[in-house]
């Protein structure tokens, strides 16, 4: 991640330059140097140990990382299970073109196509479930 054009946890204001400021190597906030300095001076309780950052700062980031993961779960989930979805129609397609290609009333199923849909589609679905749950 770039430090430069980031917003200092302390000051909130926009760090300018790689020598300002740095990513805190214990929480991974990005902070002034100085205003880093000032804040370990006198850090408050619950604060990070390496860069003073308060508590609440420190419980926001993480329950926006948590939202950030559920969600991306979640997407991966409904893309899983919209794959598995064209893997179904490819199998019953197949299963069309090759029975009538056949002739004299043979049947032709591609069942690994579409079981394997089904299956994809049960676990994106599945995958999804447990991304909301958690």
């Amino acid at each position: 991640m770039q430090l430069v054009g980031q917003s200092c946890v302390h000051c909130q204001q926009r760090i300018s330059r790689d020598l300002d400021g740095g990513f805190c190597q214990h929480c991974g906030c990005a902070t002034h140097s100085v205003c880093q300095q000032r804040a370990v001076a006198t850090p408050s309780e619950g604060a990070c140990p390496a860069c003073a950052v308060p508590r609440a700062i420190l419980e926001e980031r993480a329950e926006a990382e948590e939202t950030r993961i559920r969600e991306s779960q979640s997407r991966e989930g409904l893309h899983l299970a919209l794959m598995g979805f064209a893997v179904l129609v490819g199998g019953l397609l197949s299963t069309i073109c090759c029975t009538a290609a056949a002739g004299a009333g043979q049947l032709v199923i591609a069942s690994g196509a579409i079981l394997g849909g089904v299956s994809m589609i049960v676990a994106g679905f599945v995958r999804n479930a447990r991304s909301g749950r958690q």
